[in-house]
């Protein structure tokens, strides 16, 4: 095991984007592990998998990326996106329920988040 751990690059210093989004979408896909029966309750929102549940809808042809077209799904009741919502509105500059709402919606689609916000 100490051989192993010899031959792994450990990697000092700030954190590069690669590595941050990495750790998103582990926390991210951890969280929808609590999702149940994302399938059939959500369907409406179109969702697809690649790596991490996202929802689809109709903004196909809007000139947005592909992240922003197809939000991640997440569920209220999590810590996550009870996190999230924190930092989108604080980011906001505590711009109320409506403005939190939707800037969270740029990058994820929390179920209730009317209610969390």
């Amino acid at each position: 095991m100490q051989r192993k751990r010899q031959k792994e690059k450990v990697r000092e210093g700030p954190l590069v984007p690669e590595e941050m989004n990495q750790a998103e979408c582990y926390w991210i896909m951890s969280a929808q592990r609590d999702l149940e029966d994302w399938q059939n309750r959500f369907s409406d929102l179109a969702p697809s998998v690649k790596g991490v549940v996202r929802v689809g809808g109709r903004l196909r042809h809007v000139p947005l990326t592909y992240e922003e077209i197809h939000t991640m799904l997440l569920s209220a009741s999590h810590p996550i996106s009870k996190l999230i919502m924190q930092e989108v509105h604080t980011q906001v500059e505590h711009g109320g329920p409506d403005r939190t709402l939707s800037e969270s919606r740029r990058k994820f689609w929390i179920t209730h988040g009317r209610n969390l916000a």
